[in-house]
C-alpha cells in the first residue's frame, strides 16, 4: 500500500477504490463504467476514480450527474513522476474498451498494472488478447464489455474477496517480470496516462 496522500487529496479515505487512468476516449466506453458503478452503488466503499482528460470525459461526467451517483470521481492527469504514488494508493486497476472493438489488442495499461502488482479487472470487447492474458498471469478478472451486470458481479467479487488481493497483484508482477522487459513494462505503466486509444503491447 501507498502512503495514502493521493487518498487523502481527493477526499477518499476508507474507500475502496478501482482506477481507470489515461486518455478518456470514445474507445474506453466511459459510459459502461458508469453503468457498473450504478449497478454497485448499494456498496458504499466501492469507489471509481477515473484520471485522465479526453473527449469522453464530460459526457461520462454528465452521466454521473444525472444518475446522482456519488462512488464516481474525476480527476485531472497527475505528474508522471507521481503516478507510482497514485496507483499504491489504490485497490484494483481497471482497464475498458469498446465491446465493438475487433482487433485483438489489449490497453498497454493493463501491463502497467501488473508491474506495478495490483490486481486488473478488464472490461474489453471479445476479441482482445487482454482476457487471455489475464487469466494466464491470474491477476485479476476479466469479462466482455457488453454487459454491465456481469461486470458488476466481478467488482463485487473483487470487494468482498479483498484479502486475495494482494496475491492477485503478486501473480501480475510475476508474470509481467517473466514475460516482458523492463523497458516494456515501465513503458506500460507511462502509457497508463500518455496510452494511445488503441495500444500493443508486443
Amino acid at each position: 500500500k501507498g502512503t495514502g496522500i493521493f487518498l487523502q487529496r481527493y477526499g477518499l479515505e476508507g474507500k475502496f477504490i478501482f482506477l481507470l487512468a489515461g486518455i478518456l476516449g470514445p474507445s474506453q466506453q466511459l459510459d459502461f463504467l458508469v453503468e457498473v458503478a450504478r449497478e454497485v452503488q448499494d456498496i458504499p466503499e466501492i469507489c471509481f476514480l477515473i484520471v485522465g482528460e479526453g473527449s469522453a470525459k464530460s459526457e461520462a461526467q454528465n452521466l454521473v450527474v444525472h444518475y446522482g451517483l456519488d462512488n464516481v470521481k474525476f480527476q485531472p492527469f497527475v505528474p508522471k513522476e507521481d503516478y507510482p504514488e497514485l496507483v499504491k494508493d489504490v485497490d484494483v486497476g481497471v482497464a475498458c474498451l469498446n465491446s465493438k472493438n475487433k482487433t485483438p489488442v489489449y490497453p498497454g495499461k493493463i501491463v502497467g498494472f501488473m508491474a506495478s502488482g495490483i490486481p486488473v479487472v478488464a472490461f474489453l470487447h471479445r476479441e482482445s488478447d487482454g482476457h487471455q492474458m489475464i487469466k494466464e498471469a491470474g491477476c485479476g478478472y476479466t469479462t466482455v464489455s457488453d454487459d454491465y451486470l456481469k461486470a458488476a458481479d466481478l467488482v463485487r467479487k473483487m470487494y468482498y474477496e479483498r484479502d486475495r488481493l494482494r496475491g492477485l497483484g503478486e501473480k501480475g508482477f510475476q508474470y509481467a517480470t517473466a514475460h516482458f522487459s523492463k523497458e516494456v513494462a515501465i513503458d506500460g505503466m507511462e502509457k497508463l496516462l500518455l496510452d494511445s486509444e488503441r495500444t500493443q503491447v508486443i
